[in-house]
Parts: structure tokens; sequence; C-alpha cells
């Protein structure tokens, strides 16, 4: 479930010693009508984006966050024939499009072999 985010600070500002910061990535998040230029940031519970647009005439802001145990599986995809995006799919049935800026780097793969696939309970 999504869940969208009141303000726009840093994870590192909002843990309180329970979290800690995996990665942190600019990044975009692509949706069915529009393209978001935003940063993700994972930690131990939480996966965020945080928007990076500039204002919107509305103010709102695409900030989101997930919960970790909601987390039911990741694809690695293609984006503008590149090998820079995940898939991340919930329990809620919903799933979100995430395109890095460069192919997913070793750092990222090692992320998601080393700490989001033991949390899915799955094999790298």
């Amino acid at each position: 479930m999504c869940v969208a985010m009141c303000c726009n600070r840093s994870v590192t500002e909002e843990l309180a010693g329970k979290e800690k910061l995996v990665l942190q990535e600019e990044c975009e998040l692509v949706t069915v009508m529009e393209v978001v230029k935003g940063q993700l940031e994972v930690t131990t519970s939480h996966i965020y984006f945080f928007d990076h647009t500039p204002s919107r005439e509305t103010g709102e802001t695409q900030d989101f966050k997930w919960q970790l145990a909601e987390l039911r599986e990741i694809h690695f995809r293609r984006y503008n024939l590149r090998r820079s995006a995940l898939e991340l799919f919930f329990i809620d049935q919903s799933n979100c499009f995430i395109n890095f800026q460069k192919e997913v780097n070793k750092k990222a793969k090692n992320v998601t072999d080393g700490f989001l696939f033991p949390v899915l309970g799955l094999v790298g």
C-alpha cells in the first residue's frame, strides 16, 4: 500500500535509531502518465521515494513510503533499451516501476541480492 508522506524530508532526519539507511540513489518513478524524478532510499524496514520535480500548480508531491514487509517480488527490467530499472510488487497487488539514471549498478544489485531477497525469503 502506498502512503503519501506529508513532507519532503530525508529519511535520515526521520529515523530514530530504529531504521538504518541501506541504499540511497537518484531515480525516476515511471507511471502511465508521467516520469517523476526523485530519490529512492531503502532502509532496514521501509522503501521511500521522494519527489524532486519542481513544485506543481496544486503543490502536491509524489512522495511514497512502502514497508518491506509488504514487498512480495522484485524484477529487474529494461527501460528505454537499458537494464536500468526495477519493478517492485507488493502483497496488496500494487506495483511501482523505478528507473535509475545508469544501469542498475553493482551496489544496487548487491543490496537487492544481499538484503532484499533474504527479506522476501528468496535466493538471488
